[in-house]
């Protein structure tokens, strides 16, 4: 999964983070309030970085500039 940068367990995080992104932007009039709560409860928004600055230094040791 992750095209080898990530596990199977963050690719499936990353695919809620951006089904939520996509729901906060295009239909921000359904956004759970008790997803968004829990989302700062647990700092999965700390996840989020992590997993960003994983696939950028990947893509950097492959030689692409992100």
């Amino acid at each position: 999964m992750g095209a080898g940068i990530m596990s199977e367990e963050e690719f499936k995080f990353y695919r809620r983070m951006v089904g939520f992104r996509n729901i906060t932007v295009h239909e921000y009039t359904s956004v759970d309030l008790e997803i968004v709560k829990r989302m700062i409860m647990e700092k999965e928004f700390e996840k989020v970085y992590s997993l960003a600055l994983k696939i950028v230094n990947e893509l950097k040791n492959k030689g692409i500039d992100p």
